[in-house]
């Protein structure tokens, strides 16, 4: 995962556009102000293009209101990506708090060189409370993500550029855990998660199936 203070490059993206949008406004406001004192002096100075000028006010009266729907539109916009790539950075914070070195010893020495069978491998997991903990949290995360991503909650570029190795180096590790516990207990568990995993392993979007490849 990616070492950059996310956070912080969310936020001066969010003021760049909120000065940008702020001076739209202003000038789009200085604009309306000029013509309208341009149509009031030819009003004043030719009284027989009155008529003509009414119309120019009323046409020029509808446009400003299409614009300011625009506006307000673009803004919101705007405003709902920016809100989409603060739940994607949100998304990958409790990454921060599991374990993964336990987990990544595990992967790295047993499970890998498979110097363990996965009966033996779930029995390590399921007796020592911190690994169990952190793998099914893991895992959990990677459901979560995945599902807030085929709903649109999230915003998969982002998350792909920051932990596109991990989901699938992590879910194709713990298989063998997770294959016993789909026989123990249900046979599409975490299978959002393994979604995820497929796609990304294969450089692709889960939701769309492009291919991510351009972005690294």
């Amino acid at each position: 995962m990616s070492n950059k203070e996310p956070s912080l490059l969310l936020r001066i993206s969010k003021i760049t556009i909120g000065i940008l949008l702020a001076i739209l406004g202003v000038l789009r406001r200085i604009l309306l102000a000029i013509l309208a004192l341009i149509v009031i002096v030819l009003h004043i100075c030719y009284p027989k293009i009155q008529k003509e000028l009414e119309f120019t006010m009323a046409v020029t009266g509808g446009a400003a209101v299409v614009y300011a729907a625009y506006y307000a539109a673009k803004a919101f916009h705007q405003n709902a990506i920016q809100q989409k790539l603060h739940r994607s950075f949100q998304a990958i914070t409790p990454l921060n708090n599991i374990d993964q070195a336990s987990i990544r010893i595990l992967v790295e020495k047993e499970i890998k060189p498979k110097n363990i069978s996965p009966e033996q491998l779930y029995e390590k997991i399921t007796s020592d409370h911190n690994l169990l903990t952190a793998v099914t949290t893991l895992l959990g995360l990677f459901e979560d993500i995945s599902i807030g991503i085929q709903k649109g909650y999230y915003d998969e570029e982002t998350l792909f550029l920051s932990i596109s190795f991990i989901v699938p180096w992590y879910f194709e590790g713990l298989r063998p855990y997770i294959d016993e516990e789909r026989k123990n207990y249900c046979s599409d568990l975490f299978s959002e998660g393994e979604k995820l995993s497929i796609a990304w392993k294969a450089n692709k979007s889960m939701v769309t199936g492009k291919k991510f490849e351009s972005l690294r």
